[in-house]
């Protein structure tokens, strides 16, 4: 049995106990583009659009190169969740090209009501988001964002502020393994609904060996690794199922 120390919780946006995987459910070959999900995203029930609501935020990642004159030897290549737009212009740098990735980012933000003055009370998570299609249904892969702080402005003292602003997974320990969540997503009427997989339900049939999946336990916590062709399996057989989901959350797009 392998030593997996630490598990990092990656659907607490969602206020939910997901079950982690160290696999991902699709690959390059098997995301899908769905770009009805950008956009932010609030509680359906949140007619108000109160301050302190919680909102999904999703983009499509796009990486960019801006060149000065020009020139190759002078060019910055930076992504859109990197992006100083300001700082650029100043130096006279312009965009040369762009491409758009084939994922999303997530980046989910919530205020504790009135305490949210206190530098405790927000809430931030930024992930990276794959859609991939399974047995004709929709479902989303989501995965801790891990940018490595190597700034793409080559020396450029004053962007190391922005850096630290950056949203970053938090490495608790060497040992630390940063887990795949699953959910089925359904996107109509700019209405989102995201339906996580039901980590009790999992646990249930693993214990009472009605399925067969394969996962180690660390801690009494299960950890998925099946492979991705092996997830993808189960998915396409089982994911009819209605309790192998839990109810998630609704969403409307914020306008």
């Amino acid at each position: 049995m392998r030593a997996l120390n630490l598990v990092y919780p990656v659907m607490l946006f969602l206020a939910i106990e997901s079950i982690p995987s160290l696999h991902s459910i699709c690959t390059d070959k098997t995301s899908v583009i769905d770009d009805r999900i950008i956009g932010e995203w609030v509680d359906s029930t949140d007619y108000n659009k109160s301050a302190y609501s919680k909102r999904w935020n999703f983009e499509r990642y796009d990486s960019m190169e801006y060149r000065y004159k020009n020139s190759e030897e002078y060019s910055i290549k930076v992504n859109n969740h990197l992006l100083d737009t300001s700082l650029i212009n100043k130096l006279g740098y312009e965009l040369y090209k762009s491409e758009k990735g084939n994922f999303y980012t997530l980046n989910y933000s919530s205020i504790n009501g009135i305490f949210s003055a206190a530098p405790f009370s927000k809430n931030n998570d930024k992930m990276i988001v794959n859609l991939t299609m399974i047995n004709g249904q929709l479902y989303a892969d989501f995965y801790p964002w891990t940018y490595n702080g190597s700034s793409p402005y080559k020396g450029i003292e004053s962007y190391k502020d922005q850096l630290n602003r950056n949203f970053k997974v938090r490495h608790k320990s060497p040992n630390t393994i940063y887990g795949h969540t699953f959910s089925k997503v359904i996107l109509k009427n700019k209405s989102l609904i995201i339906k996580p997989i039901n980590y009790d339900y999992i646990k249930r049939l693993i214990n009472e060996k009605r399925i067969r999946i394969k996962h180690e336990k660390v801690k009494g916590r299960i950890i998925i690794t099946a492979t991705t062709e092996e997830l993808r399996a189960f998915l396409h057989k089982y994911g009819d199922k209605d309790e192998l989901f839990l109810d998630g959350q609704q969403l409307r797009l914020n306008q």
